[in-house]
């Protein structure tokens, strides 16, 4: 049995990821806020284990007894793997700097950053003892790597993950079964984020018309493509702990 957790798991990236790994011996934990009646339907007609765990990863205090309930569903003395990815992300506020408020900056740095390294800590921690494959895959961004007008938050939360995921990395390399950490970007793909940007205000964001072109010139892979290149990627072996890559390379 291989046992995978998978943040933002109802709709976009994190519900392609999940139909790519709808197979017998998989058993998927999906969280989000809601349920997927498409991926469960998808689930038991492929003979996979999937069940969607409701929670709102901006409150911190949920995340330690939520990993709790989630192991203790595991048995790790006969699995062949235990995997987390870390999908789930929000990209407001968007605007200067300077129009944002601190309850909007907070918010987006509990999802996008805290959760993931929460996650992961506990994830590391409970999965210390077991000698199978363990995998943490942070979904990262392009705007980890370059600055965009109105971008802030999700810029710095972004780079920030990448370099949590090296430290990380870095520190799994002492361990004596360690865990791959690695974070990922997934290239542009249209989700319901993408349709946001083309929605927001120009004075907010001033790559906008760029944004819009990508979609217009179909330039945008489906999340089910997106979500079928990242999956691969959890077993590959040539993945280091603590790489940060972007799926454009494969």
């Amino acid at each position: 049995m291989r046992y995978y957790i998978i943040t933002g798991a109802s709709r976009g990236i994190g519900a392609g990821i999940v139909r790519a790994l709808l197979q017998p011996g998989n058993m998927i934990f999906a969280l989000a806020r809601n349920e997927n009646p498409d991926l469960l339907k998808a689930a038991q007609a492929a003979g996979s284990e999937l069940s969607f765990h409701r929670v709102d990863l901006s409150e911190s205090a949920a995340i330690e007894p939520l990993l709790s309930e989630l192991f203790g569903r595991m048995d790790l003395q006969r699995a062949e793997g235990v995997y987390l990815v870390n999908n789930a992300g929000v990209l407001s506020p968007i605007g200067p700097l300077e129009t944002h408020s601190l309850e909007e900056d907070e918010f987006h740095l509990r999802v996008n950053l805290l959760a993931p390294m929460r996650l992961t800590a506990g994830f590391i921690g409970r999965s210390q003892k077991f000698q199978g494959r363990k995998v943490v895959a942070n979904i990262s961004s392009g705007a980890a790597q370059r600055a965009y007008f109105g971008w802030s938050s999700y810029c710095s939360g972004k780079a920030a993950v990448e370099m949590f995921t090296r430290v990380a990395g870095l520190e799994q390399q002492q361990a004596d079964w360690p865990v791959v950490v690695y974070a990922i970007a997934p290239g542009i793909v249209d989700t319901e984020m993408q349709d946001k940007i083309r929605r927001t205000d120009d004075t907010q964001f001033r790559d906008k018309p760029k944004f819009i072109r990508y979609h217009e010139k179909g330039y945008l892979a489906s999340p089910e493509d997106a979500g079928r290149a990242l999956a691969k990627t959890l077993d590959d072996p040539e993945i280091r702990t603590g790489d940060v890559l972007d799926i454009r390379d494969y």
